[in-house]
């Protein structure tokens, strides 16, 4: 097979290269987005959240003083009372924007563990998972008439059991080879056909979503 890489759309991340040796070339960045990590992602939603209530007992705390300087200041001096006022504001809103700057690199590591794992439950739980990323891994691979399938040692028997599933996705004329591949994580796969590669493992896709969100920031 040869080295060449599998375009998509304009804008489409879903393939990588790959050299003679079956290996992803380069970033590795070719995926199929399964929804089910989208859907994993709203865990950070809720972690946000969190973060933004601490950050804002933070500011109740400023307002409480806020009120006791104010009290204060009517005892010993407008002028003094009200310079300090204003500094322990700004200082609250520093920090409270500090805070959330700082906690979100955290936040959308501890998000994409988390989809990880959901989905890695899934797939043990659940093997007919694997199949539906399959199925969207290959559905550009109708004309490829030779089709090796690289997956997780744990997948290999499910996926051989089900090879009459997978001819009928792409028509039984295909040759289908399914191969275990220790680097392969559970649930994913990478497609090695004559034209490239599609790297549709689930830790690949969970790295692009990582990079979406870091490009956003």
């Amino acid at each position: 097979m040869s080295s060449k890489i599998i375009k998509g759309t304009p804008g489409d991340e879903s393939v990588s290269g790959t050299d003679r040796t079956g290996r992803p070339a380069g970033s590795g960045e070719g995926v199929v987005l399964k929804s089910d990590v989208v859907q994993a992602m709203g865990s950070a939603d809720k972690i946000i959240a969190e973060a933004r209530d601490k950050a804002r007992e933070l500011l109740d705390q400023a307002k409480a003083e806020a009120a006791a300087i104010r009290a204060e200041a009517q005892r010993t001096g407008y002028e003094e009372g009200l310079t300090q006022l204003n500094r322990i504001i700004h200082e609250a809103k520093t920090q409270y924007g500090r805070m959330l700057h700082d906690s979100e690199p955290e936040m959308l590591k501890l998000s994409l563990k988390i989809a990880e794992r959901i989905i890695g439950h899934c797939v043990e739980v659940t093997p007919q998972v694997m199949l539906e990323i399959i199925h969207k891994a290959i559905e550009s691979l109708k004309y490829q008439k030779e089709i090796r399938i690289r997956v997780n040692p744990d997948d290999l028997g499910f996926l051989k059991d089900n090879k009459m599933q997978l001819y009928t996705m792409l028509g039984e004329s295909k040759e289908i080879e399914i191969v275990e591949d220790a680097l392969v994580g559970r649930g994913g796969c990478i497609i090695d056909t004559e034209i490239g590669t599609i790297d549709a493992r689930l830790e690949t896709q969970l790295r692009v979503i990582e990079k979406l969100f870091a490009r956003k920031q």
